[in-house]
């Protein structure tokens, strides 16, 4: 029996270092080629109690961003009892009808701004520690515990300030299965809001890769490793993307359980080997999010 290839097995290293300055009124990141990503709200499902603004739909920044640029994300989250909450962004690699894990291997880290109250887990997810139903290679079925991401601890200060995390600060938290951090097959970015943590009020600017560009001044209005732009992105999460309705799908419980709780992975559109829309070699059908149990 002979063996497919592998349609994601050389996939071409991502150049722009910027993810999103949120400038902008979209969920879309800053236009890469071949480069898709949006972010979307996830939380504890729809009977829950708890409150996260925005709710559904992220629609861009708002008025004052980190060194005096003039947007910035905010989320606010506080009374979840289940896993939690975060704010995400699936980003892959689009090409040719297929989506793949996107290629940060030219970067060294992962950098922005933040300022608010509360503490973040902040988490970049590879197909590893993604259950195989959401396009990842984590066999929830066969008994594996999925999301154990690779993760870093942000605790929040009134004042804006930068964070740059080299790859090696990305550590999981040893509750399932084992997996290497791999740079080059990123499926998720999340910042998640855990119960125990909540509440939280969070800012973000500049999500960039870490390219060692150097940072913005205060009152320079710039952004955070720019790096070479060129071309234009994909919709990112729109229906014919296989995402559904424009927002990134819906939430749920994508996660497996494990003793100390973790973020969920995206149900794709960040991530998935095979054809947008369809499951292809191990790719998933929704642009949507989902979100690991603790």
């Amino acid at each position: 029996m002979s063996v497919l290839p592998d349609p994601c097995a050389a996939v071409p290293e991502g150049r722009l270092a910027l993810i999103d300055d949120f400038e902008d009124d979209n969920q879309d990141a800053v236009p890469e080629v071949n480069r898709e990503a949006f972010w979307f709200p996830l939380k504890d499902d729809e009977a829950s109690t708890g409150i996260l603004v925005p709710e559904k739909q992220f629609l861009g920044g708002v008025p004052d961003g980190a060194h005096g640029s003039p947007r910035a994300a905010h989320i606010t989250a506080s009374g979840f009892t289940v896993w939690g909450a975060a704010f995400a962004a699936n980003i892959s690699h689009f090409e040719g009808g297929i989506r793949c894990p996107f290629n940060a291997k030219h970067f060294s880290g992962f950098r922005f701004f933040a300022r608010g109250s509360g503490k973040v887990y902040v988490t970049l997810q590879v197909p590893d520690i993604v259950d195989e139903v959401f396009g990842g290679k984590c066999r929830g079925s066969a008994g594996e515990i999925c999301y154990d991401a690779h993760g870093v601890w942000l605790t929040l200060t009134s004042d804006w300030q930068p964070h740059s995390f080299a790859w090696s600060d990305f550590k999981q938290r040893s509750f399932g299965k084992k997996a290497p951090f791999n740079p080059g097959t990123v499926m998720s970015i999340q910042f998640a809001f855990e119960t125990q943590q909540l509440p939280v009020d969070v800012w973000l600017d500049d999500v960039s890769w870490e390219d060692g560009s150097p940072l913005p001044m205060a009152g320079s209005g710039g952004s955070a490793g720019m790096g070479g732009m060129s071309g234009s992105s994909g919709i990112g999460g729109a229906s014919e993307h296989g995402g559904s309705d424009g927002l990134g799908g819906s939430s749920g419980l994508g996660g497996s359980s494990g003793a100390s709780g973790a973020s969920g992975a995206a149900q794709t559109g960040g991530g998935g080997q095979g054809n947008a829309g369809s499951s292809g070699t191990g790719g998933a059908t929704s642009g949507g999010a989902g979100q690991g149990n603790p």
